[in-house]
């Protein structure tokens, strides 16, 4: 029977914990040692490892075990990351946490790299035990940028690849490819994360602005980014400051005026006629549909009816035949 606890940080399913915990010792205390399989399984048993700290305790000595063994699992380590290195499950060790990061990058995995790339970029924790490297990290995001392999990887790199480069930067002021990486990002339409980026990139761009004005495709491309940034961030201060720059640009798109009492009442006279025929075109179908229906059975009857008196004609014929 399952026990459930309640309370205001964690909700915890002993016996669905029980169950991925047993399938996950199956797979690793196997002879077979069958690494795709305890992989699958580590992923489940983690899927609620960094939010309750009830699961990472249940689970946690299995997962270090596996972490530590020779096995590229690449879930085992980057569980022991992230405890380490927030002190989940476990007392905070960042030297520990940077070991496991770094052995889940060794694996060849793109969210481990992705993960230290983090990491470099602004420490994330990992402060007293490694020094930032913004050139490293960006290093790191080109490379899973260029990746179309594994889109997810490639998406999010990007989009850190794009935060790095245009700061402080402007269009003209980066190499051909670094220029393309930022275009390809930003010209994709995806909800852009985060979403300041929507205002920074058309900043990027702004050069462009003051040198053509609003007519250049580079211009355009601020242009756009702007209004989606105001229209579609949740970030209420970002949505303020993407429409404060269009306004200063003269790019605010104008909202169209609100209709006339004779326009209004033209549309609405427009509605009835569209809802009136639409009404009669239903009457009208329903009306052809039953007459059709109609003729099919009556056609259904007299079919019927000619085909039995054909067999009773036959009948009627042998029988006299016997007669004679």
């Amino acid at each position: 029977m399952s026990v459930l606890t309640w309370n205001t940080s964690e909700f915890f399913d002993e016996a669905e914990e029980k169950l991925r915990h047993e399938s996950l010792a199956n797979a690793w205390y196997s002879s077979e040692k069958d690494v795709a399989e305890i992989e699958l399984r580590t992923a489940i048993a983690t899927k609620d490892f960094y939010k309750y700290p009830k699961v990472t305790s249940y689970h946690f000595q299995l997962i270090k075990e596996i972490a530590d063994s020779d096995l590229p699992i690449i879930e085992a380590n980057l569980a022991m990351f992230y405890s380490y290195r927030r002190g989940e499950g476990v007392e905070s060790d960042p030297s520990l946490a940077l070991h496991y990061i770094h052995k889940a990058v060794k694996t060849g995995s793109n969210e481990a790299r992705l993960v230290y790339a983090r990491c470099l970029e602004d420490n994330q924790g990992l402060e007293s035990v490694l020094d930032t490297d913004p050139a490293k990290a960006l290093e790191i995001y080109r490379e899973l940028a260029r990746d179309s392999k594994d889109p997810s990887s490639m998406d999010i790199a990007c989009g850190r690849a794009v935060n790095l480069l245009i700061k402080g930067k402007h269009t003209g002021e980066l190499a051909s490819a670094d220029e393309e990486l930022v275009w390809q990002y930003s010209g994709d339409w995806r909800i852009i994360h985060p979403s300041r980026l929507y205002y920074d990139i058309a900043l990027f761009y702004s050069s462009e602005i003051k040198s053509s004005g609003n007519g250049s495709w580079k211009s355009r491309r601020a242009i756009d980014l702007l209004i989606h940034g105001m229209k579609q961030s949740r970030d209420r201060e970002v949505s303020k400051k993407c429409e404060a720059l269009l306004d200063l640009w003269g790019a605010k798109p104008i909202a169209p005026p609100p209709p006339t009492k004779e326009q209004a009442r033209r549309e609405n006279a427009e509605i009835a006629v569209a809802v009136g025929f639409g009404a009669a075109g239903l009457v009208l179908w329903t009306i052809l549909g039953i007459v059709l229906i109609l003729a099919a059975l009556a056609i259904d009857v007299v079919v019927s009816i000619v085909i039995l008196a054909f067999f009773v004609i036959m009948a009627l014929a042998a029988l006299a035949r016997k007669k004679k």
